[in-house]
């Protein structure tokens, strides 16, 4: 049965680029027009901010195996810096929210890097790279 062709499909890669780098606080959302449609996209890494195991898991699903999947990750660098509690404990509502979305944004990366690792040591050791 042939795929069905999606409004997305075909898109052009800059307009892809946009749609999922606009980060909230840095850059507007960006209009992405899809006929009478204006829908606004932000950052894709509100939901995946190091999407490399839901790259595993569809590379899967389409069949390929783990020994032929070959993954270079790049992030942005280390946004967080250590706090000590010193510091943390005069944190209040205002500054707890700042700095919270930092430290989950990395903890996410961070976690999704670690089983990324894990799953692909296991067939591929050398098929991922995270830089």
């Amino acid at each position: 049965m042939p795929k069905q062709t999606i409004w997305y499909d075909n898109l052009p890669l800059w307009e892809i680029c946009a749609s999922s780098s606009s980060a909230p606080t840095y850059f507007p959302a960006y209009e992405l027009k899809n006929g009478d449609l204006s829908l606004p996209h932000i950052d894709g890494g509100i939901a995946a901010n190091n999407p490399t195991l839901a790259a595993i898991s569809y590379a899967i699903k389409l069949g390929h195996k783990l020994e032929d999947i070959s993954i270079i990750s790049i992030g942005t660098g280390e946004t967080s810096q250590p706090y000590s509690y010193k510091q943390i404990v005069q944190w209040g509502l205002a500054e707890w929210a700042i700095k919270l979305i930092n430290i989950l944004m990395n903890s996410q990366s961070s976690a999704n890097n670690l089983v990324a690792e894990q799953i692909m040591s296991t067939k591929n050791p050398e098929g991922y790279l995270r830089l």
